[in-house]
This record gives C-alpha cells, sequence and structure tokens, in this order.
C-alpha cells in the first residue's frame, strides 16, 4: 500500500504475483494520476 496526499480512493496497492501486476492495480495507478493531475491543475 502506498500512502497518497488524499484519504481514501483510489488507494494504490501494488504486490506483484509472478513478476506482474494485476488489472484492477494497474486502474488504481492510472486512476491516482489522473488524481494527482487534477490537484495540481486545481
Amino acid at each position: 500500500m502506498y500512502k497518497t496526499p488524499w484519504a481514501g480512493d483510489p488507494r494504490v496497492n501494488i504486490q506483484e504475483k509472478n513478476g506482474k501486476a494485476k488489472i484492477y492495480q494497474v486502474k488504481q495507478v492510472l486512476e491516482a494520476i489522473e488524481k494527482i493531475e487534477e490537484m495540481k491543475d486545481g
């Protein structure tokens, strides 16, 4: 679990299995990136 500058979702939980991320983990990361970009744009 990675710490994000906001409480709640999207949470980012990345634990590889056999060296690959699961689809839902990729979606979590993409949602977090979008939220960070929105926060920067204000």
